[in-house]
């Protein structure tokens, strides 16, 4: 995905994510996103005993995921034998 894409897709969501809500877009269970957020994976805001995803933040974590994944589609297979 390229960054129009992200945007577009994020665009009906408001500036501040829940973890449901980054969830249901990355199409991981909720968990996921509260580990992420935990572990410092993705960049977060603790809001109570929850968290709170800005919609950059969920972007940029979305580009470089994409990012890193074109790259690696790219390299040639290394096949050890």
């Amino acid at each position: 995905m390229n960054q129009a894409e992200i945007e577009h897709l994020l665009a009906p969501y408001p500036a501040m994510l829940t973890v449901a809500e980054v969830a249901h877009v990355l199409r991981v269970h909720p968990r996921s996103v509260q580990r992420w957020a935990s572990q410092g994976r993705i960049a977060a805001v603790r809001a109570g005993r929850t968290y709170r995803i800005p919609r950059a933040n969920v972007s940029r974590w979305m580009l470089a995921a994409s990012t890193v994944a074109v790259k690696e589609a790219n390299e040639p297979f290394l096949h050890s034998l």
